[in-house]
Parts: structure tokens; C-alpha cells; sequence
């Protein structure tokens, strides 16, 4: 049985990220592009480049700088 994807993810407070709220436009961020975390794929260094919305799936998102789309919250965690 699939299990969806909400399912798959970590906590993600346990790797740091913020709730929705409290992402800010210009918060500089780690992007897991991988979770859990995996050799060969390090996080990247990125900042926060919108203000967070929510999918019809409940999932939280925010834009980043260099990347497109929708990034969920789960895979941020912040730098500093």
C-alpha cells in the first residue's frame, strides 16, 4: 500500500525547520532536497523569497531564490 507523502517525511522540527509563520522573506535557509538526509546530497544554501501559502493538501510552502515552484517547510532548516 502507497502511503502518502506526508507519510515518508520526517518531523520537520527534527531537522530545525520553522513553523509556516515564522519564514520570512530574506531568512537565509538550508534546502534538503533529500529526506532523510543521504550521502551525496548536501543541502543547499538558499534565502527565503516569498511568504509561505498552503496547498490543498495542508502542505506549507515558500518560494526560494534560484529554484522554482513551491518548496514545503519540511525540507528548510534555518542558518544561524
Amino acid at each position: 500500500m502507497k502511503k502518502h507523502n506526508a507519510e515518508l517525511l520526517p518531523d520537520p522540527h527534527k531537522i530545525g525547520a520553522k513553523k509556516p509563520s515564522e519564514l520570512k522573506i530574506g531568512d537565509a535557509v538550508k534546502y534538503h532536497r533529500v529526506l532523510p538526509k543521504r550521502e551525496g546530497y548536501d543541502p543547499i544554501e538558499t534565502k527565503v523569497a516569498s511568504e509561505p501559502w498552503q496547498l490543498g493538501d495542508a502542505t506549507w510552502v515558500v518560494r526560494v531564490e534560484d529554484r522554482a515552484g513551491g518548496i514545503s517547510t519540511q525540507f528548510l532548516e534555518p542558518v544561524g
